[in-house]
């Protein structure tokens, strides 16, 4: 990372939200190993529109045990509310430096998020053997 970079929270999806065009109001953030659910993805504008909110949080299903279930997350975000993002890895979405979950979020119960069981016959060198995450700072 660069000085210049390295400043800027949540640097990867701030700069890719502000590269959408403007029309665009909306931005749904999924993980590579997350699922939305169906019926939410086919009803996603009717749904926005019967709320005035900056976003929406969802049940998250972590498998195979989902021990902690629901695992709430925010995953679409209003692009036009001046949003920003905090953190470089599993970043936070953040409205005048509060997270946005506490501040304009609607929770849609019934519209889950299916998480993937962590594939352990990939080694990342971003995970610890206990299973944490090793933070970027330490990855070089």
């Amino acid at each position: 990372m660069t000085e210049d970079t390295d400043k800027h929270w949540g640097d990867f999806t701030t700069r890719a939200v502000q590269a959408l065009p403007k029309e665009h109001k909306w931005v749904l953030i999924v993980d590579v190993d997350e699922q939305i659910d169906r019926d939410f993805l086919r009803n996603m504008r009717k749904i926005i529109s019967q709320y005035e909110t900056t976003s929406f949080r969802f049940p998250r299903i972590n498998m195979p045990h989902a021990v902690d279930y629901p695992d709430y997350q925010v995953r679409l975000i209003r692009t036009d509310r001046g949003v920003q993002w905090m953190n470089h890895v599993h970043e936070v979405a953040t409205l005048e430096g509060v997270h946005i979950n506490k501040v304009s979020c609607l929770t849609l119960h019934k519209y889950p998020i299916i998480h993937s069981e962590r594939r352990v016959d990939i080694k990342r060198p971003w995970w610890r053997d206990d299973g944490g995450i090793i933070p970027i700072e330490e990855l070089s």
